[in-house]
């Protein structure tokens, strides 16, 4: 199982794709994010780990520390990917947490499929190594009764180890060497017991160095280095240290791995990190590198040129803070403290003046500064999407002020009928302050009789039913009195489901008046005309004040009056 993590979804894509062609039927798990990867990692295991060094809030590093920190996790081989070239002190660094190589983008298939198979290979070991020193400690502490049986089982997984095992004495003379340990170092069982590993060191400080450290800490632990074989032939080597007792004597007990495959597809990497150097003149954004102590940027690609107007000779012979608008300095200078701090730039804007005098937007992503005050930033053009985005600010703003001074209520609710916005003329309409309106539901405003069947359409119109979409119904204002209104509802949705409603409602407590009215005036005349014999006058008048109340009400006339 191959877990990818990277905060870029197109990325993951296309690596998946990548390894399903040399591993057609493998499982690959994915993360967004560098916490959610730890947490896949936890609780699944995978078998290979593909880390994008540069990712926002936690980026490559952070996650393989974390990683290496974990039992769980700290054996499984992981692979750094970046965007770009990758600098010594950045290798190192990724080397000493725990990483086994780098992979920079555009990925190389044969690059990717030779690291692959090294990370599987050293995960097999790991594996095997893993139960292999499980099972030998507890061979070694075994009752005395049990000794004979302990030691054929022991005997047994040692000979049988897909990892070099020995034991020596702390001067360096071997007691024991499995058959992989043998392999590996060219020399027979025999002639390895004559022979002082110490001697073998590339680097003869390196035994020193290794010695040290088991002295202070009684082990070492997947540490890698280089050893000469019997006919002098250089391999690489990741070995754990740990000491024990072996007949009575403090001994070493070694476990060694052959890496030298994995050593190899490095150096592949290295060549290619060479291509990408060359690449890197011709990307379209800017790729610098600064002092963040100075101020200064050291080296620019031509892209600088091409989006600022500035020669390279130009921008590199004054500070860049000249170059960046008054306005965005001082945002600038702490982003800059930040990065001397160790903090890395995710993503930062500002405004960089142009050759003519007009100014750009830029977006920048950088390094944390190291020891000598160096980053390694890219920028790009994003001016025009600025010059978007402020248009839209201020649509948004009018369309705001239209809305919230709109002569009708606005509402929006969820599906329980609690509000998630309102404008200020619904708040208005009901009597509260814009602050109680937020504490209120549709049941704290409908009138009681009302409410159960404004609730029914509600839950109706939620799941998606046939139901009115205007209608009326009373309200309860603030101070208790009743307030007539009518309005008009659709469902709001969101991908499939509807989330809630959208509500347009009106306050027609006058119509209804007027209509109440009207029915009133309407009975009078009809009792008028079957009760008075000299009715014409009245009845005139009385038509009047009906034609007169009707317009109140938005309808047309009822009676035409004449002479």
């Amino acid at each position: 199982m191959f877990l990818l993590i990277d905060d870029k979804k197109d990325n993951l894509v296309s690596l998946s794709a990548l390894i399903k062609n040399f591993y057609p039927g493998c499982r690959i798990i994915t993360a967004l994010s560098g916490i959610k990867g730890i947490e896949l990692a936890l609780s699944g295991e995978p078998d290979i780990i593909i880390l994008d060094l540069q990712m926002p809030h936690m980026d490559g590093f952070m996650v393989c520390e974390e990683l290496k920190k974990e039992t769980k996790t700290k054996h499984i081989p992981l692979i750094m990917l970046t965007a770009r070239f990758v600098q010594k002190e950045d290798r190192i660094k990724g080397l000493g947490l725990g990483a086994i190589s780098f992979l920079t983008k555009p990925i190389d298939d044969g690059d990717l499929f030779a690291q692959l198979k090294v990370a599987l290979r050293i995960r097999k070991a790991e594996d095997k190594l893993r139960e292999n020193i499980d099972q030998l400690e507890v061979s070694v502490d075994e009752k005395s009764v049990q000794a004979k049986e302990s030691e054929k089982k022991f005997q047994f997984l040692l000979e049988n180890a897909s990892v070099g095992i020995g034991i020596t004495a702390k001067n360096g003379k071997v007691f024991y060497a499995n058959e992989t340990m043998c392999r590996i170092t060219g020399y027979s069982s025999d002639e390895i017991k004559k022979v002082n590993l110490a001697d073998t060191y590339v680097n003869p400080d390196d035994s020193k160095k290794i010695f040290k450290i088991i002295s202070k800490d009684g082990f070492v632990e997947n540490f890698e280095l280089e050893f000469y074989n019997k006919k002098k032939k250089m391999y690489w080597a990741s070995f754990s240290i740990k000491q024990i007792m072996f007949d009575n004597l403090d001994a070493f007990l070694t476990v060694l791995i052959d890496i030298t495959d994995r050593k190899q597809a490095e150096q592949s990497l290295k060549k290619a990190e060479a291509e990408l150097k060359h690449t890197i003149e011709v990307v379209p954004g800017i790729i610098a590198k600064a002092n963040a102590h100075t101020g200064y940027f050291t080296e620019c690609n031509p892209a600088l040129s091409t989006i600022l107007g500035f020669s390279s000779k130009e921008f590199l012979v004054r500070p860049f803070i000249e170059f960046i608008h008054p306005d965005d300095r001082q945002s600038t200078i702490d982003e800059v403290e930040k990065q001397l701090k160790g903090i890395p730039v995710a993503r930062f804007e500002n405004r960089y003046i142009c050759k003519d005098g007009s100014y750009k937007w830029l977006e920048w992503r950088a390094t944390a500064a190291d020891k000598k005050g160096i980053v390694y930033a890219a920028a790009i053009d994003v001016t025009v999407r600025k010059q978007a985005e402020e248009a839209l600010r201020e649509n948004e703003k009018r369309y705001k002020e239209l809305i919230e001074k709109a002569g009708i209520a606005i509402l929006i609710d969820n599906r329980e009928g609690n509000f998630t916005y309102f404008n200020e003329t619904f708040s208005e309409l009901f009597g509260y302050s814009v602050e109680e309106t937020k504490e209120l539901s549709i049941q704290k405003l409908v009138h009681p009789e009302d409410v159960d069947w404004v609730m029914k359409m509600h839950k109706e119109r939620i799941k998606a039913k046939k139901t009115l979409s205007r209608y009326e119904f009373r309200g309860i204002r603030k101070d208790g009195s009743v307030v007539h209104l009518e309005a008009d509802i659709a469902g709001v949705i969101e991908g499939k489901s509807i989330i809630g409603t959208r509500s347009y409602i009106w306050d027609i407590s006058k119509r209804r008046q007027a209509e109440q009215t009207l029915k009133k005036k309407m009975n009078d005349l009809e009792r008028f005309n079957r009760l008075t014999v000299n009715r014409e006058l009245k009845m005139i008048e009385l038509k009047q004040e009906v034609n007169d109340l009707r317009n109140k009400a938005g309808l047309e006339k009822k009676y035409t009056i004449t002479g």
